[in-house]
Formats: C-alpha cells, structure tokens, sequence
C-alpha cells in the first residue's frame, strides 16, 4: 500500500496488488479486512480535482501504530539506561567506600533518584567530590547534593574549574624545583 501511496496511486486494484504481492484475490481481501478489522487501515472517500469521490487507503492508523511503538521502544531503552546507571551508582559506592552498602544506604540512595530526582550524572560528580576530599559517607555526598539543588552556580563553577584545569598541560615538576635550588 505504502510503495503505491508512492506512486500517487492511492487506491490500487485489486488486480495490482495480486501482482505487486504474488496473492490470490481472496487472500488480499481477507488481509485487508483483517487490517481495517484491527484498526491499521481505513478506506476513505474524498474527492479529486475533477470534483468526483474517490476512494483511498488511509494508513494514518498504521503510521500512528508505528510510531507509538517506536516511542514505546524508545521509553523502554531509555529506562533500561537509567536502570542500569542506578546500578552502577550502587557499584561505585561498594568500590569506594570498600564495603557492601547496609539497606539503610541503600533507600537513601534510591531516594536521591526516585524522591529527591537527582539526575545519574549530578550524583556521580558528588560521589566523585566526595571520593576527591575522603569522606567516605553518604551524608557528606548528601550535602553536596542539597548544596548543588540549592545553588546550581557552584556546581557549574566547580565542572568549570575541573575542565579548566583538566585541559592544561601536567606541570613539569623538576624543572621547578632546579629553579627553587640555583
């Protein structure tokens, strides 16, 4: 239908489409009946511009069908992803803190994601901070957490200051010190 549609012939024969699909006349009625049965197509009238009805298939339905389905998959990714970065935060935690995390910890966490809806990554870069200053707790990654929501600006400056400094050159630190000591 769709590869007709194509060629500007919107309601095809049924001679035409035994051809285009190698079936029988019987076999392509009772497909398209199960089609408009389901609700993927539709026979619709209008009228052309000689001023006569016409009729043509109107697969708006199939294309409504598919493209639910396509954002349905995309749903589905898209919480697979984020199930799996949950994961992971429960991972990092375990390796920094060198212990398995007590169910205490556990909701806590679950609540900075589902409660508080922290984003996966603003939780990394406070597990991060937290790892770079060795407060291994998850009070002082909660802090940070509430201070970020609170003011948005620090965190920026802080991704800032981390790029910034990440970009430059490692110092060479002998040459330094030989300046320090003639």
């Amino acid at each position: 239908m769709i590869s007709f549609q194509q060629d500007n012939v919107e309601f095809p024969s049924f001679s035409m489409l035994m051809k285009r699909m190698g079936m029988t006349r019987d076999e392509i009625l009772s497909l398209i009946n199960s089609l408009v049965d389901r609700q993927y197509l539709r026979i619709d009238s209008k009228k052309n511009e000689n001023n006569q009805q016409t009729e043509y298939y109107n697969l708006e339905f199939l294309y409504n069908r598919v493209d639910a389905l396509v954002k349905q998959r995309e749903a589905e990714e898209e919480s697979k992803q984020t199930e799996d970065q949950e994961a992971e935060i429960f991972q990092v935690l375990e390796t920094e803190f060198g212990r398995p995390l007590s169910p205490i910890e556990y909701q806590e966490v679950a609540d900075w994601l589902h409660k508080d809806k922290f984003p996966t990554d603003m939780i990394f870069e406070a597990i991060k901070e937290a790892v770079l200053a060795q407060a291994y707790s998850l009070r002082y990654i909660d802090k940070v957490l509430m201070n970020w929501r609170r003011n948005p600006k620090q965190r920026n400056s802080k991704l800032r200051d981390q790029h910034s400094l990440s970009d430059l050159p490692p110092a060479p630190m002998k040459k330094i010190i030989k300046k320090d000591q003639e």
